[in-house]
C-alpha cells in the first residue's frame, strides 16, 4: 500500500514551488496515454498513428489496437500557470486532429482520439502572373496565387504542388467525427464558448517538402456552410479561428468578408492548418463532473467531454472536453436545457476505462462564477495506488485497511 494518491494532492497544493523548480531544472514532466480509435464509435483500433507534441519535441507511434503513450517534458510558464499543450495524431490517409491538455505534475493523463475523416491528396500547378488557381476541399476553397507558395528557404514556388486536406462539417456524418478545440483566444472580447460551422484542414508540399504560405496575397480562403446548425447564418457569425500547433487553442483571426445569404465566408490567409469558421453558442451554461475512483479519492487525468445526445445510444457533435484538471471537478460547457451524454475515459493496467451518462443542463453559470448542476462519474480502482492513505482497492473499490490486513 503506497501513498501516491496524498503525494499527487500535496504536489497540486505546492504548483507554485514545483513551477519554480520546473522553470530553473529541466522543466514539467508529462504522460499522456489513451487510444486512437477510425470511428466514432469506438470499435475500430488505429494502428500506427503518429502521436507528437510539438512543444516538447516528442512523438509516438501507437501500436495494433491504437494504444499510444507519450511522455515529454515542457517548460513552465513564466505566469506560474499550467502550460496548454497541443498533441497531435496523424494517421496514414487521415485528417490530422489534435487534443489539448495542461500537464499536472505527477498526474498521467488519458486522451481518446477519433481519426474518422480521409484527408484527399490533389497535384495543382501554381497560377502564372494576374491568375489563380482554386482548390476545392468539400466546402472549403482555397485559391492560389502566382507568389502564395514559398519553400523552407523562403524561395516562390512554381510548376506543380500537392495539396493535402479535408473539411468537415457539423451535419450528418461529419457531426460526429468533427474535432472539438474546448480552448478559445477571441479577440475583440468575443465569447469563448463556440460551435463550429465549417472546420477544414490543408497543407502544401512540393518535391517531399513542405511549404509554406507567403507572398503579397497569401492564399483565398472560402468557407460554404451548406446546413448551418442552430439556425440560418446572420451578420454576427463572421469569426474566423486558426488552430495553434503548439498548443492546440482555437486563435482567432479577423475575418475579411461575411455572405449571410449565401451562408459564405471568405478571408486571406498567410499559414496552412486547421482553419475553423464558428459562431457563438447560443444561452451557454455549464455543469460541473465530479471524477473519483469508487470509495477513494479524485481522478485528476481523466477525458472527460459532453456530447450531443441524438437518442440512438451513440454520441452527437462534441461541445465541450477536458483532459486532466487539479481537484478532479471537471467544468464542460453547453447550451441551457437540452440533454446530453456524458463520457469519461481514464487509462490503467487492464486498457482504457469509461464510464458514461446522461445529463440535462441547467440555467445560467460558467466555469468561473459556477455551474448550476454537479454530476458524479466513479471509476473502479485497479491498485492500491489509487486508493487514499489507509486505503486498499478491494474488488473495484477502496475500502479502510492495509495491504497486510487485506482490507476489510
Amino acid at each position: 500500500m503506497t501513498k501516491s494518491l496524498l503525494a499527487a494532492i500535496v504536489l497540486i497544493a505546492a504548483l507554485p514551488f514545483a513551477w519554480a523548480c520546473g522553470s530553473g531544472g529541466g522543466g514539467i514532466g508529462f504522460v499522456l496515454k489513451g487510444r486512437v480509435f477510425l470511428d466514432p464509435e469506438l470499435s475500430q483500433g488505429a494502428p500506427g498513428v503518429r502521436v507528437w507534441c510539438p512543444a516538447a519535441g516528442v512523438q509516438a507511434i501507437s501500436d495494433g489496437k491504437g494504444n499510444y503513450t507519450l511522455e515529454g517534458t515542457v517548460e513552465a510558464e513564466p505566469s506560474g500557470d499550467l502550460p496548454r499543450l497541443g498533441v497531435w495524431f496523424e494517421g496514414e490517409g487521415r485528417a490530422a486532429v489534435s487534443k489539448t491538455f495542461r500537464p499536472i505534475p505527477g498526474v498521467e493523463a488519458t486522451a481518446v482520439v477519433v481519426l474518422g475523416k480521409a484527408l484527399t491528396s490533389q497535384t495543382v500547378a501554381v497560377p502564372g502572373d494576374k491568375q489563380s488557381q482554386a482548390v476545392t476541399l468539400g466546402n472549403a476553397t482555397v485559391t492560389l496565387f502566382q507568389d502564395s507558395l514559398v519553400d523552407q528557404t523562403g524561395l516562390r514556388v512554381t510548376g506543380e504542388v500537392e495539396v493535402n486536406g479535408a473539411t468537415w462539417e457539423p451535419v450528418f456524418a461529419d457531426r460526429v467525427t468533427i474535432p472539438v478545440h474546448p480552448m478559445v483566444e477571441p479577440i475583440d472580447g468575443g465569447s469563448d464558448f463556440v460551435t463550429p460551422l465549417v472546420m477544414t484542414r490543408f497543407s502544401f508540399a512540393a518535391d517531399g517538402g513542405d511549404l509554406n504560405i507567403g507572398g503579397t496575397q497569401g492564399v483565398g480562403l472560402y468557407m460554404t456552410s451548406v446546413n448551418p446548425m442552430d439556425g440560418p447564418i446572420t451578420k454576427d457569425d463572421d469569426r474566423l479561428f486558426v488552430v495553434d500547433p503548439m498548443t492546440g487553442v482555437l486563435m482567432e483571426r479577423p475575418s475579411n468578408k461575411l455572405d449571410p445569404q449565401h451562408n459564405v465566408l471568405q478571408a486571406p490567409i498567410n499559414e496552412s492548418g486547421t482553419w475553423v469558421w464558428a459562431r457563438d453558442v447560443a444561452q451557454p451554461t455549464c455543469v460541473n463532473v465530479h471524477v473519483s475512483y469508487a470509495g477513494g479519492g479524485p481522478v485528476l487525468g481523466a477525458d472527460v467531454r459532453l456530447a450531443e445526445d441524438p437518442g440512438n445510444g451513440k454520441d452527437g457533435l462534441v461541445l465541450d472536453e477536458q483532459i486532466g484538471v487539479p481537484g478532479g471537478i471537471y467544468c464542460l460547457r453547453a447550451p441551457v436545457g437540452k440533454t446530453f451524454r456524458l463520457r469519461a475515459w481514464l487509462s490503467g493496467a487492464g486498457g482504457i476505462r469509461e464510464a458514461s451518462q446522461n445529463v440535462l443542463t441547467g440555467a445560467g453559470g460558467d466555469c468561473v462564477q459556477g455551474c448550476p448542476k454537479s454530476f458524479d462519474i466513479e471509476f473502479e480502482c485497479e491498485s492500491d495506488l489509487e486508493c487514499p492513505a489507509g486505503s486498499v482497492c478491494d474488488q473495484g473499490a477502496c475500502v479502510a485497511g492495509t495491504a497486510e490486513e487485506g482490507g476489510v
